[in-house]
């Protein structure tokens, strides 16, 4: 009964202790903060490879519209690949040679025209406009059961040169 006694007094002794319970506290703090910022970094970096397409294709179609006469499918796409640091960057599709492709406005979509026709919803002439379109891929730092893996991200552009 003695040996019962001295181990009931040691376990109040420990229940009643509280050194360490600090370094306890801060791991546990820490693996939770990690837990909801890495995947806040890794969606944040898929967020800003989208930005980055789009900017990739807004730029071969300033290129278009700033060369309306003399732009050509590779020097556009020069441009598109050139506005960003992305490795995995295309084109995609290739932009028409010049003048592009023609058409007219119609409830803010572009609809298909034959070159000097008149468009019927704003009696103006049908324009030439170039559609540019950039691609990249981003792989994901963890695999998310809603998101595909790797992921494609694209962006068009459409610009009237003439």
């Amino acid at each position: 009964m003695n040996l019962l006694a001295a181990l009931r007094d040691k376990m109040r002794r420990l229940a009643g202790a509280s050194a360490g319970s600090i370094s306890v506290e801060l791991a546990v703090t820490i693996t939770l903060l990690v837990i909801i910022a890495l995947p806040m970094v890794d969606l944040g970096m898929g967020a800003y490879t989208q930005m980055e397409v789009y900017n990739a294709a807004q730029a071969g179609a300033e290129y278009a519209a700033a060369n309306p006469t003399t732009w050509t499918t590779d020097a556009v796409s020069n441009a598109v690949t050139h506005a960003t640091s992305l490795s995995s960057i295309t084109v995609n599709p290739a932009p028409p040679s010049p003048p592009g492709s023609c058409g007219c406005v119609v409830n803010g979509q572009l609809a298909s025209a034959t070159c000097g026709s008149t468009c019927a919803s704003s009696s103006t002439a049908a324009g030439h406009y170039v559609t540019v379109g950039a691609q990249a891929t981003y792989q994901p730092l963890l695999d998310y059961p809603f998101l595909p893996s790797p992921m494609t991200l694209s962006s068009t552009a459409t610009v009237r040169t003439e």
